[in-house]
């Protein structure tokens, strides 16, 4: 865990010492970070949802899917970054997101322990966890930039493009889906 705290306080020390491949270490933070973030929501949830077994499997999916989802965003990356000029490979892209997301799941747990507090909570939460989402942004710009030796416009532009892409397949995706539910009845008859 201390380690994992060093991409916090020495990003650019950490970023350097991930350019030497090492799936297992990656992995690790990435399952890391995932768990931290499904603790956080847990929190947060649990005053809500009074402790159901239904909430349980719902953290359980959240986590499944946000690991899942940051290895199929971490191919999305090296698709546009290289596509951009870049020369990375899969575990660039994999290791920009995870260091991306270290601080602001540190900071979204802080943040859902920081919400308990009666009337200051959610207040000095909003401020822990906009200082973790610009750690995590600049940490993940400038992973890009270092594991795929580009400038830091295109790492920007990169990251846009991979997110703007996912978030409109899954946009295309819902409409569609949206759209046969709507005239599925007229087609039955």
């Amino acid at each position: 865990m201390v380690k994992v705290l060093k991409v916090i306080s020495e990003p650019v020390k950490v970023i350097t010492s991930f350019k030497k491949i090492n799936p297992g270490r990656i992995f690790g933070y990435l399952l890391l970070a995932t768990l931290i973030q499904t603790v956080a929501l847990g929190i947060l949830g649990w005053r809500f949802s009074e402790g159901n077994s239904s909430f349980l499997m719902s953290l359980i999916g959240y986590f499944i899917l946000g690991f899942i989802a940051t290895l199929f965003i971490a191919y999305l990356l090296k698709i546009s970054v290289n596509t951009l000029g870049g020369s990375g490979q899969y575990y660039n892209g994999l290791t920009a997101l995870t260091l991306g997301m270290i601080a602001p799941a540190i900071g979204f747990l802080l943040f859902s322990l920081l919400a308990l507090i009666p009337s200051v909570g959610l207040f000095l939460g909003a401020i822990v966890m906009a200082i973790a989402i610009i750690l995590g942004i600049t940490t993940e710009l400038r992973a890009i930039k270092e594991m795929f030796r580009v400038d830091m416009f295109t790492a920007f532009i990169g990251l846009v493009i991979a997110c703007a892409g996912l978030l409109l397949a899954i946009y295309l995706a819902m409409a569609s889906l949206t759209f046969s539910n709507m005239f599925a009845p007229v087609l039955m008859m």
